[in-house]
């Protein structure tokens, strides 16, 4: 999973003179998103400097097929459209089974703590990540959840 950089700063704050200088791939109220560690940094330093900066967060670039209501509770629509997560808030994970009715009763369980889906990746808020996996056991369904954690780039 590849993760971007949202560089927050002050929301009063006129940026448009600064943010022109960097490269970035995305914009969202008071976030620049960058996929780029060095940019971010750069950037970060720069806000610091004219003491505007508010915080980093690292991001999850979302293709969603779904989002449910708590969606914007853990993430944000940037101004392109993009749906970016908030890593630390959440876990994502996939399912398998190949008993198809206990898979449909598993999602029908685990619908209610759901934030979105992609492709066939789940999210979740990051401490349901034990419920998610109890709930996937009680159905026999297998619950992969953070597959990535050993191969992330940040």
């Amino acid at each position: 999973m590849k993760v971007y950089y949202g560089i927050e700063w002050h929301s009063d704050a006129d940026v448009n003179d600064i943010i022109s200088d960097y490269e970035y791939c995305d914009k969202d109220n008071s976030i620049l998103i960058t996929d780029c560690f060095k940019q971010a940094s750069l950037l970060i330093n720069n806000f610091i400097s004219k003491k505007i900066f508010e915080d980093m967060h690292q991001l999850i670039l979302l293709h969603p097929t779904e989002l449910y209501g708590s969606y914007t509770d853990y993430g944000i629509i940037a101004d392109s459209g993009n749906h970016y997560l908030f890593k630390d808030m959440v876990c994502h994970f996939q399912l398998k089974s190949t008993d198809s009715t206990q898979m449909k009763m598993c999602m029908l369980q685990l619908e209610e703590h759901l934030i979105a889906v992609s492709d066939k990746t789940f999210y979740a808020d990051r401490n349901d990540s034990e419920l998610v996996r109890k709930i996937a056991e009680s159905y026999d369904v297998t619950a992969e959840i953070d597959l990535d954690k050993k191969n992330e780039n940040v």
